[in-house]
């Protein structure tokens, strides 16, 4: 959501890393199979230029999902990835003008896939564009136009969005479709924010004990999407979706760096492979068990 945040606010150098790992390998139903899992996460992102009304950006990301397993995919008799990796580098820019409107656009560079980048239709170019029309200081009209497609030119797709963005003492909102946020602050000591957007759905709740230490819970359900080196269709997509709920306690172990674990349970798990964005049509569906999972994560801000 930062790449549509309208105002511009000054950046520093943000580390990240997130770690998410079951504690047991899982069942696959239907099948005498295992699998395992094992999710990190990196993200750096740094401000390149920061003026008065403009700013530029860097941003990289690279995940691995590891999953040590003997299960087959029901439909192509393929086994299930042993490893999906997603690497993307890009950059933002964003400008205010003198009657308050604010443009700003970010353009990425990626694959996701279990060999990224092995060629271009495993490679992917994707943009967000976003203009913003204000109503007074503390709110406008947001509209944005979202794309993405492989470089080999297969598996296109834009969509437009569009939302009312207001800021205030205890709430902050972007109200809209297709991505829906907002920040509720009731009391200082209590935080609850919530995100709905085509690939992710999230409540987050955050409680502070004690100046620097904070109690967390997190409703989660997000769905992975990824593009096989191997695949029979060149349009075909491999899924992996699933809920989980978890929580734990974030501390800040030094001035810039917090420190968050947690322990969580991870329900209606599956993989299926899809042409379509929508999922209208799914092939190689299959389930694993639910589980206990560890989570932990590091935030460093330079």
């Amino acid at each position: 959501m930062s790449w549509l945040d309208p105002r511009l606010i000054r950046q520093r150098p943000i580390l990240d890393y997130r770690l998410r790992s079951y504690l047991e390998d899982s069942p696959v139903q239907g099948q005498d199979a295992h699998l395992g899992f094992i999710k990190e996460d990196l993200a750096f992102t740094t401000p390149v230029y920061q003026g008065e009304d403009e700013q530029w950006r860097f941003s990289s990301q690279a995940s691995w999902l590891a999953m040590p397993n003997n299960a087959t995919l029901p439909d192509s008799h393929k086994g299930v990835p042993q490893d999906l990796y997603d690497v993307r580098v890009g950059g933002g820019y964003g400008c205010k003008f003198e009657d308050g409107k604010v443009f700003g656009v970010n353009v990425t560079l990626g694959s996701a896939s279990d060999r990224p980048f092995s060629g271009p239709g495993e490679t992917a170019m994707s943009a967000t564009a976003f203009m913003y029309w204000p109503h007074d200081d503390d709110s406008g009209w947001l509209t944005y136009l979202a794309g993405q497609t492989q470089l080999d030119g297969r598996s296109p797709y834009v969509f437009p969005g569009v939302g009312y963005y207001f800021t205030s003492e205890k709430l902050d909102a972007l109200l809209g479709l297709p991505a829906l946020w907002g920040a509720y602050k009731p009391t200082k000591e209590f935080t609850i924010q919530g995100l709905f957007i085509p690939s992710r759905v999230m409540v987050d709740a955050t409680y502070t004990i004690h100046e620097g230490v904070r109690l967390f819970a997190t409703y989660d359900w997000e769905w992975l999407n990824y593009i096989l080196h191997d695949r029979t269709d060149q349009n075909d997509q491999f899924y992996y979706m699933e809920q989980r709920v978890y929580s734990g306690v974030e501390w800040d172990v030094a001035k810039n760096v917090e420190l968050s674990v947690g322990l969580g349970y991870g329900f209606d798990r599956r993989f299926f492979q899809s042409t379509s964005p929508l999922f209208a049509e799914r092939h190689d569906e299959l389930s694993v068990d639910d589980g206990v999972m560890l989570f932990l994560k590091v935030h460093v801000k330079f």
